[in-house]
């Protein structure tokens, strides 16, 4: 009887978990670090699942090793405190993916969770949009909640951007990506979506008025993934239907029209996204880092700089987890206006390969090779878009990197009953 009433608060805490994922602002800062409302739902379904006790082998193996060697690396040279809570951050992201999810675990449940915290990120995206007609931008209305009140707004070639409750329109592009992905695969795996050619419309929208470059390509990223995966019935169930040919006339009418109208923007749109791709390789070119996105190409190669200026012993141990910041300050400080210089990186591959090494980089490549196997439900466009994700975040700790994967075990996951 305990373990159903435990089995039923999981559930709950999942759905709870699943709508709070895009109102990142309702938070607290204790430290440097945010407490949202998903991380606090997030915690109590670490403790929920702690106290249910069934973990599955091989995953909770590797993420053991993974973490003992984040430890091992930190403990001889570095002060406690500045890794201890960082490492119990990262332990509360990865439990869920250790352990087999109830039998009590309703999917469509929890994707109707999801689906509601989405519309309602829609709803204060497009006031954002409003914004450009001389609304008052959010983080002035609701300065009292949260973390809302310390948000600033980003404007490109004279476009409030959108970013909702997310705390950069970066993020929110992330976070859209990866639930076009998740309603996309639902959809199609015959779990109930509401109306889900209109939710993934409005999705797509909401990406492109982000004017975010990594949401975008994550974006174009997971399509790719999708048409080289399925397809078959992606492509040739296209070519081969009626429908499909019935409506092309009117698709390329509508096409013209809007180009006829919005052609001027559209235009100046590709030449901002040109502009920004040219940024980022350049960044990697030349060293140069100038904006959020050359920052983000630019840190896709700072660990292998970083393992080529030390000696052997230093490239495999690293700078000991959780403490990146002080080389980042040393060597790119100089560089005012952009993340090295605050000592943060934008990619969670480079700052596992700074922090724990080159031996600390494979126990976790490993770990994600072994998360995927063992979760083999999981759809593998969702998780290749989640790996194309490391290299536009460098927020190991928090759960906007993690929620993808953890909701994808509770909706995909579920049939994969094998307990360890």
């Amino acid at each position: 009887m305990v373990s159903i009433d435990i089995d039923d608060l999981i559930s709950w805490v999942y759905k709870a978990f699943a709508f709070f994922i895009p109102f990142a602002v309702i938070a607290t800062r204790i430290g440097d670090y945010f407490l949202s409302a998903a991380t606090v739902f997030l915690l109590l379904l670490d403790a929920l699942l702690l106290l249910r006790g069934r973990f599955r082998a091989a995953p909770l193996t590797s993420v053991f090793v993974f973490l003992a060697w984040c430890l091992l690396a930190a403990v001889p040279r570095l002060e406690v405190g500045t890794y201890l809570f960082s490492l119990l951050a990262l332990t509360a992201m990865l439990i869920p993916l250790t352990v087999s999810v109830p039998d009590s675990l309703r999917p469509k449940k929890i994707i109707q969770a999801f689906v509601y915290g989405l519309i309602g990120s829609f709803v204060l995206a497009a006031y954002d949009l409003g914004v450009n007609i001389g609304f008052p931008p959010l983080y002035d209305i609701f300065s009292g909640i949260g973390i809302w009140g310390g948000v600033d707004g980003s404007v490109y070639f004279g476009v409030h951007r959108v970013q909702a409750a997310q705390t950069e329109p970066a993020h929110y592009a992330h976070y859209l990506a990866f639930a076009y992905a998740i309603l996309d695969q639902a959809d199609r795996k015959g779990l109930r979506v509401t109306y889900p050619r209109l939710l993934k419309a409005a999705t797509t929208f909401f990406i492109f008025a982000t004017l975010s470059l990594s949401g975008l390509i994550m974006f174009v990223g997971y399509l790719g993934m999708v048409v080289v995966v399925e397809w078959r019935e992606r492509l040739l169930g296209k070519l081969f239907s009626l429908n499909f040919w019935a409506l092309l006339p009117f698709l390329v009418l509508a096409g013209v029209s809007i180009a006829g109208v919005y052609g001027k923007g559209i235009a100046e749109y590709a030449y901002w996204i040109y502009g920004r791709m040219e940024d980022a390789i350049t960044a990697i070119q030349l060293g140069l880092v100038k904006g959020s996105e050359a920052s983000r190409a630019r840190s896709a190669t700072i660990f292998l700089e970083y393992w080529a200026s030390q000696n052997w012993w230093g490239a495999l141990i690293g700078e000991g987890y959780g403490n990146q910041s002080g080389w980042l300050i040393e060597n790119f400080g100089h560089m005012e206006g952009t993340s090295f210089a605050r000592g943060s990186v934008h990619n969670n591959f480079a700052y596992i390969g700074i922090t724990t090494g080159i031996v600390g980089f494979f126990l976790y490549i490993s770990n994600i090779f072994i998360l995927y196997i063992k979760w083999s439900k999981i759809p593998i466009s969702i998780f290749g878009v989640w790996l194309i994700g490391h290299f536009a975040m460098g927020y190991l700790t928090f759960y906007r990197f993690w929620w993808p994967l953890i909701l994808s075990v509770a909706i995909f996951g579920v049939e994969d009953r094998a307990d360890a």
